[in-house]
């Protein structure tokens, strides 16, 4: 039975907790030990995380602490579980307080070497427990397989004679009796910056619901490098590969190949060790990585907003040579952030129309042409044009035309006027054509009138201006053509039918989809919307 009830000590692990229990209270056998120990006496030990432990010794060893306590400061759940993604985080943490859990599978840890090996320490910490408390003991930092010296010497760490293999430990050896040699071998420089870096991801507790994604923190670290593409998106990783090789070739344990290092930056591979490894080569300082945030944006979402606000002032051909990248990966971006506008506020787009407005009265007379050859706001009157069409067709400059041409105008304006709403009637509804947009330039192409006479024809364009419709009208006006087109053909109602049909991308799918759901119900959206495929 337990009859020594040891308080732990700093760092310590509860294996080493359970050596000085077992040699204090004189258990005359391991086996009768374990029974006291543990709920299932045949499992083997656990090292560096918790076995199943019996009622009393939990009661015993969170008499001055809580379970949450022994989980962080005495096992290597902040170790391995600090890049873990949120919910296997959880799971890990669950498994440590039902002592239950498969620690290889749960924390992906490195698989056994065929090398048998021990539990360490150092020489110089085994002396200063024993001034302090009069006995040492194992830390749990001191067996991570990766550290190569103490984090808190700089002193090599010394084998034992205790194996820690769990299926093959045949008693409770404390660190007090095992300790023999106390040499003294100074690490490399090298070595002691990774152990600072270790001991820090040792000591720093994790936050329970922390949603950190490291591959992305570390993508957004090489920002600036000659690793990362100028738009963001690209890792040079035979480069970067290259560099840790030759930066840690005196190191015993590095990263093996191009594509672990691959996985690491898309968050597939979380060894602790290699993450530092990188995070050490990048010069990310050792309390910044502990307490590591994601990024608000990722480099290649930064340079994507660069390019938009460089649109903002410049065209497309000066963005393109100034960046050093192609119109068609500019146009893509475009969009991808469903144009330009949507990404300057309303305040922006009014500061720019006023200027259009200015503009144009400075300049009476004068086509648009000439007044962006004298205009000193010619790539501010140009991004609006361009990203703000409906708004500047409305005020778009008119040259003033004589008398004799008026007075010609406004006779076509009477004859067309009786005409103009049949015949916008039959050029926005035609049978089996998808739906065409009301506009003046389209209805004096379909009735043939010469340049922009129709401008100048007051009552007839006022009438064309009552079937104005907005962007997203004109789309949920086309997707319901589609709909009706697709269910007398008994086709599947998919957005990929549609989209065949109306050439509306899902970008500006979404930005007319309230107003759709307005028109037909949630219901009818929820089917076609992107990457839902429902038989009609």
């Amino acid at each position: 039975m337990i009859t020594y009830v040891p308080t732990m000590y700093p760092d310590e692990t509860v294996y080493s907790l359970l050596t000085r229990i077992y040699e204090k209270s004189g258990y005359l056998s391991y086996a009768h030990a374990k029974n006291d120990f543990f709920v299932n006496p045949k499992e083997g030990i656990e090292f560096l995380f918790l076995n199943k432990l019996s009622k009393e010794l939990i009661e015993i060893i969170t008499r001055n602490q809580t379970l949450d306590d022994v989980i962080n400061n005495h096992t290597l759940y902040n170790y391995y579980g600090r890049y873990l993604g949120v919910e296997k985080r959880k799971d890990a943490y669950n498994s440590l307080c039902d002592m239950t859990g498969d620690y290889f599978r749960i924390f992906v840890l490195n698989k056994k070497s065929s090398e048998e090996t021990y539990l360490r320490y150092c020489p110089m910490c085994v002396s200063e427990d024993k001034h302090i408390y009069g006995e040492t003991y194992w830390k749990r930092t001191h067996q991570i397989p990766e550290l190569e010296v103490c984090p808190v010497h700089g002193c090599k760490l010394l084998n034992s004679n205790v194996s820690n293999n769990k299926h093959s430990a045949m008693s409770f050896i404390s660190a007090n009796t095992a300790v023999k040699d106390l040499t003294i071998i100074q690490g490399s420089e090298q070595d002691i910056k990774l152990a600072e870096y270790i001991g820090a991801s040792v000591c720093e507790n994790i936050e329970y619901n922390d949603d950190l994604l490291i591959g992305k923190y570390l993508t957004s670290k090489l920002e600036g490098t000659k690793y990362l593409s100028s738009c963001g998106n690209g890792i040079n990783r035979k480069l970067l590969f290259q560099d840790l090789t030759n930066f840690y070739s005196g190191c015993k344990y590095v990263i093996q190949e191009i594509n672990h290092l691959s996985k690491i930056f898309h968050g597939k591979r979380i060894k602790p060790f290699e993450i530092i490894q990188i995070a050490m080569f990048l010069k990310i300082p050792c309390n910044e990585l502990v307490n590591a945030e994601n990024p608000d944006k990722t480099p290649s979402e930064k340079f994507e907003q660069k390019v938009i606000n460089m649109l903002r002032n410049r065209t497309m051909e000066e963005v393109s040579s100034k960046l050093n990248i192609s119109k068609s990966a500019i146009k893509i971006i475009i969009r991808k952030h469903n144009g330009i506008a949507d990404n300057y506020t309303k305040y922006e787009i009014q500061e720019c129309r006023k200027i259009w407005t200015d503009t144009i009265k400075e300049y009476p007379n004068c086509s648009f042409q000439k007044i962006c050859m004298y205009s000193k706001y010619r790539l501010s009157l140009q991004w609006l044009r361009r990203n703000d069409k409906e708004w500047t067709d409305k005020h778009y400059p008119r040259k003033q035309i004589n008398s004799v041409r008026q007075q010609n105008i406004d006779l076509l304006d009477k004859k067309y006027l009786s005409q103009i709403e049949n015949v916008i009637q039959e050029y926005k509804e035609r049978q089996g054509e998808i739906p065409k947009r009301i506009t003046i330039n389209a209805i004096s192409n379909y009735i043939g009138i010469p340049g922009r006479q129709l401008y100048y024809m007051k009552q007839c364009r006022a009438v064309i201006e009552k079937y104005a419709e907005t962007d997203e009208e004109f789309r949920v006006r086309k997707i319901l053509w589609a709909v009706d087109m697709l269910q007398r053909c008994n086709k599947k109602l998919t957005f990929n039918q549609i989209r065949k049909l109306t050439h509306i991308h899902s970008g500006h799918y979404y930005k007319c989809r309230p107003l759709l759901v307005d028109t037909i119900g949630e219901e009818t959206v929820l089917r076609i919307d992107p990457n839902t495929s429902i038989v009609s």
